[in-house]
């Protein structure tokens, strides 16, 4: 298992979540699993970090990454591609780097 952190970016500047919203980031293994996501909330200043259910990480491998706001209330419309299983984000978790690759969901392929 292994913990990473992450930063969700808009237009490269750090993701503000708004006082109203909850954003989540969602991890979909690369290889379906049934029912396996892992999701991880985004605090205030656009930061995440994948502790998986039991606060020891997350499987090793690729993921493809959702990201979504349930609530609405932010300032900036998520593109509703970005919250399903297809998103087009993908993450690689690797076993002892505990840092991912930021985020930006107004350039999500880059």
């Amino acid at each position: 298992m292994q913990k990473a952190k992450g930063q969700i970016l808009v237009n490269g500047k750090n993701y503000q979540v708004g006082a109203q919203e909850q954003l989540l980031v969602i991890f979909y293994p690369d290889v379906p699993t049934p029912n396996t996501t892992y999701p991880a909330e985004v605090k205030a200043d656009g930061s995440y970090e994948t502790i998986g259910m039991d606060g020891r990480g997350i499987p090793p491998g690729k993921y493809r990454v959702g990201v979504t706001s349930p609530l609405g209330g932010g300032s900036v419309t998520i593109p509703a591609e970005l919250g399903s299983p297809a998103s087009p984000i993908v993450r690689e978790i690797i076993h002892g780097k505990d840092s991912l690759e930021p985020i930006d969901i107004m350039k999500p392929a880059g």
